[in-house]
C-alpha cells in the first residue's frame, strides 16, 4: 500500500464512535506544510473559541509533515496539538522514534480527535482498518506496561505506539505523552487532555510507503547531506552524536545559560560539580545507542545503573533539560538519582523540566522559610538532598501527600501557598521556563514571551545567531548580523529565524539539523511534492503558521503583549556574581521590534489584518476574531 505525498486525515469523536476520512487539498499543505501548521488550520476551523481544554469540544490532534515518513535524514517527527490547560493558549509538543513514520506509513497524515469516551479506549489502526477499542484494563498502568501491552493487543512488535500514563490519566499539567517507552511529546499539558477524554493511547501498523514526486532529486539530495554531514568533524554534530544533548550541560552551566538553586546563581563557581552530570559522566552509565528512525545523528541511548538506591535497568538517557531540571536547578550533582528521576518521569509519563523547576521552587520555599518541615511531610528539601529530590518527585507523580499541592506546577502551587512565594515561582504563563538563559542569549527573552507558545526553548530564536554559532539557518537567507546586547535589527533576525523555523519543524524534521548545518529544506520539499518551491516562500509558510497560532491566541481573549519575564531572567535585580554579573536585558523592547518585523501590533501582539490578507488568511481569519473595528 504505497501512498502519494498528500495521505489521508482522520477525524474521530469519542462520544458516537463515528471515524471519518478527508483528503485535504494540496493547496493546503502548500500553505501550512504540516505539523502544527496543519493543526492550527484545522483547529481554528473546527474548534470554537472560549472552549474549556478538558471539556468534550476540544480538539486533540496528530500530526505530520510533508517530510516524515520520506527518505529525508532527520524527518522522524510528529506533534501533537490542542489547547493547552496549562496557559488557556495555543499548544503544541513534538515527538521524534518512530511513530510519525508509521502514521505515514499506513497513508495517514494527521489525527484529530475529539468528545470524550464514556470508559478507557485506545485507537487501533492497521491501513485502512480504524477502531476505537477498550482500555480498562491498561488504564493506571505506567506507560512502558501500557506501550508493551497495546503492541500485544496488536499481534505484531512492529507496531507503534504512544500512551498517557497516571499522570495524564490524573490530569497533571505537567503530564506528558510517550513513546518508545521513554521519547517525550511534553510540555502544555496535552497528556491531561488525552486522560479528560479518557484516551489511553493510539497503536499503529503501516504496510506502505510515502512516494516522492521526484525520486532522483531525493536520493540526490540525500546522499549529498550525508557526505555532508560526514565532513563535519567539529561542533554541534560531534557533540550531539557522541554524548546527545548530555554533552551541553558543563558548558551551559559555565557559561550562566542554565540556573543553578532556581535560577538564583549562574557560573560554574555556583555549581562546581556540573562535570559529574555532564558528557562521559553520563553516557558511561550508556549500553546501546539510540536513533530516531532514519536520524544520522543518534543522539539517543539506553542506560542502566546496576547497583544502589537508584538502580534501573532500562531507561532512556536524560536530555540536557532533564540533566538541567534535577541538576543544578535543584543543586544535585549525582547523576544516578537524576537518571532515576527522568525514568520516574518517563513511567509516569510527566514532563522533566516542569516536575524539576517544580521541585526546585519547592527547595526554594523550603529555604526561604516559607514552608516547613510539617508541611512538606516531614522531608528536609534542602538544596543537593538527593532522597528528599527524589521522595517529593514520588510524591508529585502520584499526586500524594504534599504531592497534591505541587502536581500542576510552579504557579498552581504558589497560588496555593501564597506568602510572597509568587515571586520565586519561575514560569510564563505557567509554563516552567527551559534552561536557556535570556541574560546569556537575549534571544531566548523573545521567544519565550512572544511565541504563540511561551516559555517554550524549542519554538525557533536569534539567541543562535547572537551565539555566533550560525549567522543565518540557511545561507540563501540574508539576515544582518547582530551582536548579543545590541538591539538594533534584533526584530528582523529573530522574525527571520522564527518563520523559517516554523516551516522547518512543521515539514516533520527534527530541529538539530537546522543548528548543526545547512540542511536542504526546499530541495527536499521540492523532491517531495513536484513543487516549485523556493526559500521565500519557505518564509512566508513559516510566517503564516506562526500568525495564525497567534490569532488562535488571540481570538481566545488574550493579550499576548501582556506576557512577563520573571525578574531573575531579566537581571530586575541584576545578579551579583557569576558571569552574567550586573547584565540587565530590556525584553519588551526585544518584544515590541520581533512584533513589528511580523506585521503585529507593537503593544499588544494582535496581527494586524493587512497582515492577514497579506498571508492569505482572510478566509479563516476575521476582524472580530481579533478584536479590530
Amino acid at each position: 500500500m504505497n501512498t502519494s505525498p498528500f495521505g489521508r486525515t482522520i477525524f474521530i469523536n469519542l462520544d458516537t464512535g463515528k471515524i471519518d476520512v478527508e483528503i485535504l487539498d494540496d493547496q493546503i499543505y502548500r500553505k501550512y506544510i504540516g505539523g502544527y501548521g496543519i493543526g492550527s488550520y484545522i483547529l481554528y476551523k473546527l474548534m470554537s473559541s472560549d472552549v474549556d481544554p478538558f471539556s468534550p469540544e476540544s480538539f486533540i490532534g496528530f500530526t505530520t509533515g510533508l517530510l516524515t515518513g520520506t527518505l529525508a535524514p532527520c524527518s522522524s517527527r510528529f506533534t501533537v496539538v490542542g489547547k493547552s490547560p496549562v496557559t488557556g493558549m495555543w499548544a503544541d509538543s513534538n515527538c521524534g522514534g518512530s511513530f510519525g513514520y508509521e502514521i505515514r506509513r499506513a497513508g495517514i497524515d494527521n489525527i484529530f480527535i475529539t468528545g470524550k469516551a464514556n470508559s478507557p479506549k485506545y485507537i487501533y489502526i492497521k491501513d485502512d482498518v480504524i477502531q476505537l477499542r477498550s482500555a480498562d484494563d491498561i488504564w493506571g498502568l505506567f506507560t512502558s506496561e501500557s506501550e508493551k501491552k497495546l503492541k500485544q493487543y496488536f499481534g505484531d512488535e512492529k507496531a507503534k505506539a504512544i500512551t498517557i500514563g497516571p499522570a495524564g490519566e490524573k490530569g497533571s499539567l505537567m503530564s506528558s505523552i510517550i513513546h518508545d517507552f521513554g521519547r517525550a511529546a511534553a510540555r502544555a499539558g496535552l497528556a491531561a487532555v488525552m486522560g479528560k477524554k479518557m484516551l489511553k493511547g493510539i497503536v499503529i501498523r503501516g504496510t506502505g510507503k510515502v512516494v516522492p514526486n521526484n525520486k532522483d532529486i531525493i536520493n540526490e539530495t540525500r546522499n549529498n547531506y550525508l557526505k555532508y554531514l560526514k565532513s563535519l568533524d567539529k561542533g554541534p554534530y560531534k557533540i550531539l552524536s557522541k554524548w546527545g544533548t548530555a554533552g551541553n550541560l558543563e558548558v551551559n552551566v559555565a557559561v550562566g545559560e542554565c540556573g543553578v538553586r532556581n535560577w538564583q546563581h549562574f557560573g560554574i563557581e555556583s555549581f562546581p560539580k556540573a562535570s559529574k552530570i555532564s558528557g562521559d559522566n553520563v553516557t558511561k552509565y550508556q549500553y546501546k545507542k539510540y536513533a530516531c528512525i532514519n536520524c544520522p545523528i543518534a543522539c539517543g541511548g539506553f542506560v542502566r545503573v546496576t547497583e544502589g538506591k537508584y538502580k534501573v535497568e532500562k531507561a532512556h538517557k536524560p536530555e540536557y533539560e532533564t540533566l538541567g531540571s534535577f541538576g543544578p536547578m535543584c543543586n544535585n550533582d549525582d547523576i544516578e538519582s537524576i537518571i532515576y528521576a527522568n525514568e520516574l518521569c518517563n513511567q509516569y509519563g510527566a514532563d522533566t523540566i516542569s516536575v524539576g523547576a517544580t521541585v526546585a521552587f519547592a527547595l526554594e520555599c523550603y529555604e526561604k522559610g516559607i514552608l516547613n518541615k510539617q508541611e512538606v511531610d516531614g522531608l528536609e528539601l534542602n538544596w543537593g538532598n538527593t532522597d528528599a529530590i527524589i521522595t517529593l518527585t514520588e510524591k508529585i507523580l502520584k499526586r500524594k501527600g504534599v504531592g497534591k499541592l505541587f502536581a500542576d506546577g510552579v504557579k498552581s502551587a504558589a497560588e496555593q501557598i501564597g506568602r510572597g512565594s509568587e515571586k520565586y515561582a519561575i514560569h510564563v504563563c505557567g509554563e516552567e521556563i527551559a534552561y536557556h538563559n535570556p541574560l546569556v542569549l537575549p534571544g531566548w527573552a523573545t521567544t519565550y514571551v512572544a511565541d504563540p507558545t511561551p516559555g517554550r526553548h524549542t519554538a525557533g530564536t536569534s539567541a543562535v545567531a547572537e551565539a555566533g554559532a550560525r549567522k543565518s539557518p540557511n545561507s540563501k537567507l540574508k539576515i544582518p548580523k547582530v551582536e548579543r546586547y545590541e538591539y538594533d535589527k534584533k526584530g528582523i533576525v529573530h522574525a527571520l529565524w522564527s518563520n523559517y523555523h516554523q516551516t522547518f519543524v512543521c515539514s516533520g524534521l527534527c530541529l538539530f539539523p537546522l543548528n548543526i548545518g545547512e540542511y536542504p529544506l526546499v530541495e527536499f520539499i521540492q523532491g517531495i511534492t513536484g513543487w516549485n518551491f523556493n526559500i521565500n516562500e519557505a518564509v512566508n509558510s513559516g510566517k503564516r503558521i506562526q500568525t495564525l497560532r497567534q490569532c488562535f491566541n488571540v481570538r481566545e481573549g488574550l493579550e499576548p503583549g501582556s506576557l512577563k519575564l520573571p525578574g531573575r531572567l531579566v537581571g530586575n535585580p541584576p545578579a551579583i556574581d557569576g558571569p552574567v554579573k550586573g547584565v540587565q536585558i530590556d525584553y519588551n523592547r526585544l518584544r515590541k521590534d520581533y512584533y513589528h518585523a511580523m506585521g503585529w501590533d507593537e503593544s499588544t501582539g494582535i496581527p494586524s489584518y493587512n497582515t492577514i490578507k497579506e498571508l492569505e488568511l482572510d478566509n479563516l481569519v476575521t476582524k472580530g476574531d481579533l478584536r479590530l473595528k
